[in-house]
């Protein structure tokens, strides 16, 4: 979904992509996932990677899961 985008993007930053969990080829533990939970896994993917700040897009979910980095997580946003 993203490809068309990445040249306009990249342009300009440095993009990273990842699959939630049960996404993609990511682990599919059992059980039902929080939005916590997924915000929680962003800023653990971000911390294993050095990231301090991000701008953080998403579509959907990732949209969801970027509200939530933006209200738990509010210094590591770029505003």
């Amino acid at each position: 979904m993203w490809d068309p985008q990445m040249t306009a993007l990249e342009a300009q930053h440095q993009v990273l992509r990842y699959d939630t969990r049960g996404h993609g080829a990511s682990d599919a533990p059992d059980g039902a996932y929080t939005l916590d939970q997924l915000v929680a896994d962003a800023v653990a993917l971000m911390d294993a990677l050095e990231i301090q700040k991000v701008n953080f897009v998403g579509l959907s979910m990732g949209g969801m899961i970027a509200q939530g980095l933006a209200l738990k997580h509010a210094s590591r946003v770029v505003a």
